[in-house]
């Protein structure tokens, strides 16, 4: 079994590189890699190179511990700066998690040489076996499981890789924290202005969705086109310990923690937990949600 972190913003992936050494693989906004500039929540970070005061490099990054998580939704003005950027560099040694179908053809135009790996995030909406078996026909390497599945579901369609994994070395992965996207919108939350770059979303920095009963729903924003995620109000943890035992069993297995606004000390707890049954103050206090046990 191996751990993933799937960070948010490039500012909360910064801010717990002394934990990145606990995780197998990490997966990084698109910018991270590419010229251009950002928004991280709460602050205006830009990325363009190096950056200023901790040091790295996108291209010394092995490619078989970090990936580069596509764009949300690859079309209009970010769809140009990311094809720009993307040539204007070698990136195509790396590792992809792919949004869409839509992004297999968008790689192969961007890396003629095909020399990568290609990943499934649960955008691709993976409930059943015939649906994986064709993500791992089309090559990719792994797939994760839709977050909507219950826990004896998951168990069975990890078993299922499990079963083949000699022959073809294919993985799952189960989001086991974190918060979910619940909608991606090509609408702007903050203006009726039209057109973009009316600049709010930008300088707001806390900006955030509130339901009739309170709730806190996290949006994080695209500037280039104007495009929102909305994140679930808080992070669900699977805690059934006998689904986490069998897990931990399992060669072709990944548990994910998506990581929002954790600190360095949370995500370490986390990850005792997930990866030897460890628990601690950090990770006794989250409770699940959602409905997930």
């Amino acid at each position: 079994m191996k751990i993933s972190l799937y960070f948010y913003t490039i500012s909360q992936y910064l801010k717990c590189l002394s934990v990145i050494q606990e995780a197998d693989f990490v997966y990084l906004p698109y910018e991270y890699f590419l010229s251009g500039s950002t928004k991280s929540k709460g602050k205006t970070v830009y990325v363009a190179g190096p950056d200023s005061t901790i040091s790295y490099n996108a291209e010394d990054l092995s490619r078989e511990k970090y990936f580069m998580t596509f764009p949300y939704i690859l079309k209009g003005k970010t769809k140009t700066r990311f094809i720009n950027d993307f040539g204007a560099n070698t990136l195509c040694r790396h590792s992809y998690l792919l949004q869409n179908l839509g992004d297999i053809t968008a790689l192969q135009d961007l890396c003629k040489s095909h020399d990568y790996n290609i990943h499934a995030d649960y955008s691709f909406n993976v409930q059943n076996t015939k649906t994986m078996d064709v993500l791992y026909d089309m090559g990719f390497k792994s797939v994760t499981l839709s977050p909507e599945l219950a826990t004896d579901k998951l168990l069975n369609l990890s078993t299922h890789a499990e079963s083949d994994f000699l022959v073809n070395e294919k993985y799952t992965e189960t989001v086991c924290y974190g918060r979910i996207i619940l909608m991606r919108s090509e609408h702007c939350y903050l203006s009726d202005e039209k057109g973009y770059k009316c600049g709010k979303c930008i300088t707001d920095d806390e900006y955030s969705l509130k339901d009739d009963n309170g709730n806190v729903y996290p949006v994080l924003s695209n500037p280039t086109d104007c495009r929102s995620i909305l994140l679930d109000r808080a992070p669900y943890m699977i805690k059934n310990t006998d689904f986490l035992e069998k897990m931990r069993n399992m060669r072709s297995t990944i548990l994910r923690l998506n990581i929002y606004d954790e600190d360095a000390s949370t995500i370490s707890a986390l990850i005792k937990y997930f990866k030897y049954g460890l628990s601690s103050s950090e990770t006794d206090r989250i409770k699940p949600y959602c409905g997930r046990n």
